[in-house]
């Protein structure tokens, strides 16, 4: 009886880790967000995730795929941009995709055909700064800053 108890210590135990992670993960993302937007004097009024769809081709051809041959859809979290005060549409850009563990690190951040896992706060923020200073990267913040039309290009 002990040992079910003592697993249910542990796990209450890394429910509290993953909850400051992911608490951390939120106020770095917050600091990111707070700078660009004073950066561009409001005319990015976030940094956020986004959960999103995409389509996916099927890997077996031999199953059914009751999408058709344009393959699956798949839900997956995007670090955006966004200006949500542009007159009649807001605008946004995907910056990068991003996927965390149940326990908040590791991170993963994918973009410009990189796949970059940050194992703590200060790795996220330092691959977030790296993101940042892809050129692709200002192109997009400055196209949702300027009231560019949406974009759904994320920097590859």
């Amino acid at each position: 009886m002990g040992k079910f108890s003592e697993a249910f210590e542990r796990g209450a135990a890394s429910a509290k880790v993953a909850e400051r992670n992911l608490a951390e993960i939120s106020r770095i993302l917050q600091d990111v967000s707070d700078e660009i937007v004073t950066a561009t004097a409001g005319g990015v009024t976030a940094i956020r995730i986004q959960s999103n769809t995409k389509r996916v081709a099927d890997r077996n051809i031999f199953l059914i795929n009751p999408l058709g041959p344009g393959g699956k859809e798949v839900k997956y979290d995007s670090i955006v941009a966004v200006n949500a005060d542009a007159t009649k549409n807001p605008h946004s850009a995907e910056l990068c995709e991003i996927s965390r563990s149940v326990m908040g690190f590791p991170v993963v951040l994918v973009y410009a055909n990189r796949s970059v896992s940050c194992a703590d706060g200060d790795a996220f923020r330092q691959e977030l700064v790296r993101l940042l200073e892809h050129p692709q990267t200002a192109e997009m913040i400055e196209a949702v800053w300027h009231g560019a039309t949406e974009t759904s290009d994320s920097v590859q």
